[in-house]
């Protein structure tokens, strides 16, 4: 899970949508992001992009914008933590991504937020 899928959960709890309602825009727009999302009824079937999202099969009701203000998602993420024990940058793995390149791929660095635990900085200080 990244920052963006963090963003998408706050979205669709928000507005009190399932699992299936996929994020496809979001945009910022000084201190909040609209995210803009909609439930897929369908998934490739072959292809290269089989069991990927077809988004031209999506359902037109559930289509909607989300205005998510930046200090509601750093309360989303506080909250996040609390509920999961993860801490909210790196998800819980410690690293976070450093660069990307065609010739040596993704590498990482510690976690700068949780200083590579994994954990909240709040349960490493009860720890």
């Amino acid at each position: 899970m990244s920052h963006i899928d963090l963003m998408e959960l706050c979205a669709r709890r928000k507005i009190g949508m399932p699992d299936t309602w996929q994020a496809f825009r979001w945009q910022r727009k000084g201190d909040y992001i609209i995210v803009t999302g909609a439930v897929v009824t369908e998934t490739f079937k072959r292809g290269p992009r089989k069991g990927h999202p077809k988004w031209s099969a999506r359902d037109a009701e559930t289509e909607m914008p989300v205005t998510v203000h930046d200090n509601e998602f750093r309360a989303f993420q506080l909250a996040w933590e609390a509920e999961t024990g993860l801490c909210h940058r790196c998800q819980g793995t410690g690293k976070v991504i450093k660069s990307w390149s065609v010739t040596d791929g993704t590498t990482y660095r510690e976690c700068d937020v949780c200083s590579g635990t994994g954990k909240p900085k709040a349960s490493q200080e009860t720890a």
